[in-house]
Formats: C-alpha cells, sequence, structure tokens
C-alpha cells in the first residue's frame, strides 16, 4: 500500500487551522497572564513599587483592559473552535493517506464540516 498525497488546498486549509488555534491561544495566555500579573500586583502593593509614580495606576488599568480583551475577544473560544476544526480534517487526512478506499470527497466533506464549526462560531481570524 502506497501512502497518498493530499490535495494541496486540503494541506494549506489544515496548516490555516492549525496556525490559527495557535494564535488564539496564545493570545488567550499571554492577555490572562498580563491581566493576573498586574491585578495581583496592584492587590498586593509591593513596597518596590511605591516609589514609581503612577505605576500602579497604570497597572490597574492594564488589567482592566486585560480583562475586557479576554471578555470580547474571547480568544479561548476562537482556539476551541479552530482546533476542532483542524482536528476533522486531520482525522479524514490521515484516512485518505492510509486507506484507499477512502474518496477524496470525504476530505472536501471534512473541510466543509470544519468550515461550518468555523462559521456557526464567532471565529474569526
Amino acid at each position: 500500500m502506497q501512502i497518498r498525497i493530499i490535495p494541496e488546498d486540503i494541506d494549506a486549509r489544515s496548516r490555516a487551522w492549525l496556525r490559527l488555534y495557535q494564535k488564539w491561544y496564545t493570545i488567550h495566555y499571554v492577555i490572562g497572564i498580563a491581566g493576573i500579573v498586574s491585578s495581583v500586583t496592584v492587590a498586593a502593593r509591593p513596597q518596590f513599587v511605591s516609589g514609581i509614580p503612577y505605576f500602579l495606576e497604570i497597572l490597574a488599568w492594564m488589567s482592566s483592559i486585560a480583562i475586557a480583551l479576554l471578555a470580547f475577544l474571547a480568544p479561548i473560544r476562537k482556539a476551541k473552535v479552530y482546533a476542532n476544526a483542524w482536528r476533522l480534517i486531520t482525522d479524514a487526512c490521515g484516512r485518505y493517506k492510509h486507506d484507499d478506499s477512502v474518496p477524496t470527497e470525504k476530505l472536501y466533506d471534512a473541510m466543509k464540516r470544519g468550515e461550518g464549526l468555523i462559521g456557526g462560531s464567532d471565529a474569526w481570524s
């Protein structure tokens, strides 16, 4: 049995969905960590920052902005949608490559289902 080649448009879509999943996942954690660090610093009011003018006020605003971004962008929700779409197409590609009875149409069906997941959510790139 020979491994079949995935059509380029399917492969490109799979790679794009993986990148978007990774992008939104990273955005979620970067914003979340920034919000946590800034809010904890404001709440703790450590002695070493007391001499820096407006530092705690700036951190308080940063924390508020981070929470607002997490709420309005919902990056973890977008990451999950792209991850699910990517898993659908990756599974179909694996079956296609190693099972000669799987027709090419199954790949396009999986891509269509993935696009349906993305389109049915508020995920955007």
